[in-house]
């Protein structure tokens, strides 16, 4: 999984990105109470843990999950030592199921400033680290310049490999990402000592094998004055590589890309369509495929226009739009993901191995109404249209997306817990329309996912000394999306197989309210025995992570017992009643006093069950309503079908039939 962060302001760039930060977010972060009812807790995130002492400020935080579950968080802290201000770039790790290490501390500046750390993390649950570190003012243009600078975590902790990727000494607000195998890129923004703009940079690379010289992506210079800012990366399982930045003051090509294949050189900047004449932040992600997709947000409203106050809607509207092609195929027309609005956020964007993304924002629709929405992208479609996750009054702090194996999303923002209080809480939604709450003091938690849907986050939080970072961590929530058979006596004794997903830990199997005997064959698959019942119960299955909302696909139906409805009764006990149906014929017997097992009394007539026709339509609607990808719910169609499919008897043709006189 790509890391996720928030960046902090950069001090004295403000010249810089003052203007994107009054059209978009020149708003306070504060949140209000949600006027939307928040549905029933499901899966509960673990008590939080203290993973930092506590640090003046509110640091950034960057956090990366592997498939596997395997943590690596990243934060700086300043601290008070006698009159200096001592500038500190941590990390902890996490391995999968575990707990958080104690912090390190990766590198220290006394009286320098360091910052906009970024992480990423392979397979094996090696993390690299970026950040940067402040070098001076340089006089000839106001600003204040930074060096890049990057470390390997290994996955016990150590630190090592410490290395300088920027090397014209301007690098600034780095980003990372790194795949399975350990294939890394960086890039970051350059600004020359003229004043110019100097154009983004990335470096491909290996936690082994070091990285290459920095390649510029684009030149700005006179007369545009152009600044690629920020620039983000991303990484496929081959270790083909893109880039994607906002070309500020380049009014024609507001947003470029480029990619490298195969560890190749990048290619030439290409631009990503934009209708607008002002895109924020762009995000990026690639699939396995090496298909690339792009989310931003842009300015619709032709300039002059003015923004948004507390009290007054402006007349800025900006959209998110993204866009999505193959690697070398360059960048078609945009597919729109949200309505124009006075102000939006900076988007969350995160994608699994096979592709299935999700973007997620928050936005303001009118004065004390603010959104957070998202919209998913699963593989082989388009975007689907938006969908709000919650709204509120004020505005919320920005939002973190992320998404599991199955492509299922979860999205995570914060509101204040009355109008005007200072404790906050944060909100976690997992599909729709499960919400967790994290613990109180949660403010704009970092969120991330593992493969099978154990979720992550961390976020800075108050302390009596000050800011310090905590943790928590939830397991997938457990999903059935089909059982077979889906009916059986009333007796009990049926074997039933429960398929879905995320069955690690499994505490209990539930028909209706009745616990049932089972075994676990895998993370998607349990053997039950269904015990007595009547009518139509959902099925369900308990882990750590909770338990499994009830659906179409877990529906099982008693069928009405036959030793009291379909028996013969007779008034001598010891006689023997025959019944015949146009089916069968079936006889018991019973002697005067003897002991009688309901049980393995024979009906005697036929019991009315389900027609292939109506299994094949349960079947059917269970697979449209799993949680799975298209490609899993055209094969379970499949498997239906041939399941259930009617075996016709060819019908006699009339000429056949024997002439009666």
């Amino acid at each position: 999984m790509a890391a996720a962060r928030w960046f902090g302001s950069v001090e004295g760039l403000w010249v810089v990105i003052s203007r994107w930060r009054s059209l978009a977010v020149t708003v306070a972060v504060v949140v209000g109470v949600l006027v939307c009812s928040v549905p029933a807790v499901a899966a509960e995130f673990s008590a939080p843990q203290q993973i930092s002492g506590a640090c003046p400020g509110t640091p950034v935080i960057s956090v990366a999950m592997n498939g596997s579950g395997d943590e690596l968080a990243a934060w700086e802290c300043v601290e008070v030592v006698g009159s200096a201000n001592v500038w500190s770039i941590q990390e902890a790790m996490r391995p999968a199921g575990g707990s958080w290490s104690a912090a390190s501390t990766v590198a220290s500046y006394n009286g320098i400033r360091a910052e906009s750390e970024a992480v990423a993390i392979d397979g094996s649950g090696h993390g690299l680290l970026v950040w940067q570190h402040y070098l001076g003012n340089n006089p000839q243009h106001g600003f204040y310049e930074f060096e890049i600078d990057a470390a390997v975590i290994a996955s016990d902790g150590s630190i090592s490999n410490q290395m300088t990727l920027s090397q014209d000494g301007s690098g600034l607000a780095p980003d990372v990402a790194m795949n399975s195998a350990g294939d890394a890129v960086v890039g970051w923004w350059s600004y020359s000592s003229t004043g110019q703009g100097e154009g983004p940079f990335a470096t491909l690379g290996t936690l082994s094998g070091g990285f290459q010289t920095a390649q510029k992506l684009d030149s700005y210079g006179p007369p545009s004055g152009a600044i690629a800012w920020p620039i983000a990366v991303a990484v496929d399982s081959g270790g083909d590589a893109a880039a994607t930045w906002g070309e500020y003051g380049e009014a024609a090509r507001p947003v470029a890309a480029a990619v490298s294949v195969a560890g190749g050189p990048f290619s030439s900047a290409a631009a990503v369509p934009s209708g607008g004449t002002v895109a924020m932040r762009p995000a990026i992600t690639i699939d396995a495929n090496g298909n690339v997709t792009v989310v931003l947000g842009e300015q619709v409203a032709p300039e002059p226009c003015s923004g948004s106050t507390g009290s007054t809607i402006g007349t800025c509207e900006y959209l998110f739009d993204a866009a999505r092609e193959p690697l070398t195929g360059g960048f078609g027309s945009l597919q729109n993901m949200s309505d124009a609005r006075p102000i939006i956020g900076e988007p969350a964007l995160a994608s699994n191995s096979t592709g299935d993304t999700v973007a997620a924002w928050d936005s303001q629709v009118a004065v004390g109404d603010w959104r957070v929405e998202k919209a998913v992208f699963q593989t082989g479609m388009a975007f689907q249209p938006p969908v709000q996750v919650a709204q509120s009054e004020e505005q919320s702090p920005r939002v973190s997306a992320a998404i599991d194996g199955s492509g299922i999303p979860s999205v995570s923002w914060t509101q204040r817990t009355a109008p005007g209080a200072e404790s906050f809480a944060s909100f976690v939604s997992t599909g729709d329309p499960v919400v967790s709450q994290l613990p109180m003091g949660a403010v704009s938690p970092v969120l991330v996912s593992d493969a099978a849907g154990d979720l992550g986050a961390v976020w800075a939080g108050s302390t009596r000394s000050g800011t310090a970072i905590y943790a928590s961590n939830a397991s997938a929530l457990p999903t059935v999306t089909a059982i077979n058979p889906i009916d059986g006596p009333a007796a009990g004794g049926t074997a039933v197989t429960i398929t879905g997903t995320n069955f690690t830990g499994v505490s209990a199997v539930k028909f209706g309210a009745t616990q049932a005997s089972f075994k676990v064959d895998s993370p998607t698959s349990i053997t039950a025995t269904s015990p007595a019942g009547s009518g139509t119960v959902g099925v369900t299955v308990t882990t750590s992570g909770g338990t499994s909302s009830t659906g179409p696909g877990d529906q099982f139906t008693y069928q009405p017992s036959s030793s009291t409805q379909n028996e013969t009764p007779s008034n001598n006990p010891g006689s023997t009643t025959s019944s015949t149906d146009n089916t069968s014929t079936t006889s018991k017997t019973a002697s005067a006093g003897a002991e009688t097992n309901p049980s393995k009394i024979v009906p005697s007539v036929k019991v009315k069950t389900l027609t292939g026709a109506q299994k094949l339509a349960r079947a059917l609607a269970a697979c449209r309503h799993s949680h799975g990808s298209k490609r899993l719910r055209v094969r379970c169609e499949a498997k239906a079908r041939k399941r259930y499919r009617r075996r016709r008897t060819p019908a006699k043709h009339p000429g056949n039939a024997k002439h009666k006189g």
